[in-house]
């Protein structure tokens, strides 16, 4: 991600945009939770980890949709592996899984593979390797919450970015 200059930052939204924008974020949040819990979802945090990744880091730019989606999945494939090898393999399976970590840090530094390996990497990789994340979460599930949350919140904000700009246009027409 280049930061932006504080020129060409974008400005913030109306007060009244505001207020739109937040009944859509708690309209898409409770039906959200309604989706994951139909699907016995129980890790949904990775879902709204997304959405507020791309919404903080990337300004929910359709461009940097396909990097934060498959960055998150990456970082949580990362510490699922940091979960489960461990388990499988036992020192063997731990000293892998730290390779596997170091060579995703190493590519998101030197900026290799900059679609699998970015910030979006890295924030995944560290909520999924917490110690509390890591012994009280079903990675599988909440990577099942991930993608969900990747589709449900990619399409509500794309959706509602062509409402704004369908709106804005037949304003200025």
């Amino acid at each position: 991600m280049d930061p932006q200059p504080s020129s060409q930052a974008p400005s913030p939204p109306t007060p009244a945009a505001g207020a739109v924008i937040l009944a859509i974020l708690v309209v898409a949040a409770v039906a959200f939770i309604y989706v994951n819990s139909l699907l016995h979802l129980t890790d949904f945090w990775a879902g709204f980890l997304f959405l507020t990744y791309w919404m903080a880091a990337e300004q929910v730019q359709p461009g940097a949709f396909v990097s934060s989606a498959v960055g998150a999945v990456i970082g949580l494939l990362v510490a699922l592996g940091l979960q489960m090898l461990p388990h499988l393999y036992g020192n063997a399976g731990e000293a892998v899984a730290v390779v596997i970590m170091l060579v995703a840090i190493y590519f998101q530094i030197v900026g290799w593979a900059k679609v699998a390996f970015n910030f979006s990497t890295m924030i995944f990789l560290t909520a999924g390797a917490a110690v509390p994340i890591q012994a009280h979460t079903d990675v599988i599930n909440a990577l099942k919450s991930l993608a969900l949350g990747i589709v449900f919140f990619g399409a509500v904000v794309m959706s509602a970015q062509k409402l704004a700009a369908r709106s804005t246009a037949a304003a200025t027409t």
